[in-house]
């Protein structure tokens, strides 16, 4: 069985479903996904839809390729949840701020 792509939604869900398959797959490859072997890039690459694919295609290893996963998508996850906070906070005084990504 194979991990779901990677999209913009699911990134959180396809990070611990594609560390079990790489896992299961071969596990000297999780150790070793921070010097970037050939396979292991192969296999991140897969489960990649085509948008996702563009944005890390200019990286040259494995370990680029996870950090680059990591900006594009914890960021946002942080964004939202950052956004909610002061949603709630604005909503509390009474005062209602708009925030536009």
């Amino acid at each position: 069985m194979c991990p779901s792509l990677l999209n913009e939604e699911n990134r959180s869900n396809w990070k611990v479903r594609m560390k079990f398959f790489v896992q299961a797959f071969d596990y000297g490859a999780w150790k070793l996904i921070s010097k970037g072997p050939l396979e292991v890039i192969h296999m991140l690459l897969c489960a990649m839809g085509k948008e996702v694919f563009n944005k890390v295609s200019s990286c040259g290893s494995v370990k680029e390729i996870w950090d680059k996963l990591e900006e594009i998508y914890e960021d946002k996850k942080e964004e939202k949840e950052i956004k909610k906070t002061c949603e709630k906070e604005s909503s509390s005084s009474g005062k209602q701020i708009k925030y536009e990504q």
